[in-house]
């Protein structure tokens, strides 16, 4: 596996009416709850893209 498809593991508390809101949408989806975490990060991260690297710049990362 390639560092870039390394993956990580990480542990989330949500509240329990968000887990269900994300559970029925993978549902409705076809898709595990998973994907679709991954996906909302995922589009958030490119909607803030701008922000999210200035941010990086700034921190010298």
């Amino acid at each position: 596996m390639s560092q870039k498809n390394k993956l990580v593991r990480i542990t989330v508390d949500l509240p329990a009416d968000l887990q269900k809101k994300i559970k029925m949408i993978a549902a409705l989806q076809g898709k595990s709850m998973r994907e679709v975490i991954i996906e909302a990060i995922e589009q958030e991260l490119h909607a803030n893209k701008n922000t999210t690297q200035q941010s990086l710049k700034n921190l010298d990362l």
